[in-house]
């Protein structure tokens, strides 16, 4: 009896620690299953206070290049957000990211939640990226 509870006690610990609890992974788009056609419009709000909506094309661009955002722990010190993006979704939500792009930071902040999502882009996705929020 002594034997078999060892041996429970063994594969419990086994198998809770082959729990992969690591974040490193997760992207914007599978955390926030967000697709372009639950959005309304989109808001683009830059350092100056200028508002501007996004055309069809340019939110689906958005969308795309915003979806690959890597979470990462953590909150963010550093200056204030290059723009603020503020989705009016079907479901009557509002959904606000603040985005750091013109000192290559290239990050951003879900307002909804703890951590903070990385960029990896390459030169043209930054690009066309700089370019719809501008």
């Amino acid at each position: 009896m002594k034997k078999i509870s060892v041996m429970f006690l063994l594969m419990a610990f086994l198998f809770l620690g082959c729990q992969n609890n690591d974040t490193k992974d997760d992207n914007w788009g599978s955390n926030h299953l967000i697709r372009s056609g639950d959005i309304i419009d989109i808001i683009i709000k830059d350092k100056d206070e200028a508002n501007r909506t996004l055309s069809p094309t340019e939110l689906q661009d958005f969308m795309n290049i915003i979806h690959g955002g890597v979470y990462e722990i953590g909150q963010l010190d550093i200056g204030p957000a290059d723009n603020v993006v503020e989705m009016a979704m079907k479901n009557g939500e509002t959904k606000k990211l603040s985005l750091w792009l013109d000192q290559g930071e290239d990050l951003f902040v879900d307002h909804d939640d703890n951590g903070h999502y990385k960029l990896l882009l390459d030169e043209d996705e930054r690009n066309k990226l700089i370019d719809i929020l501008h």
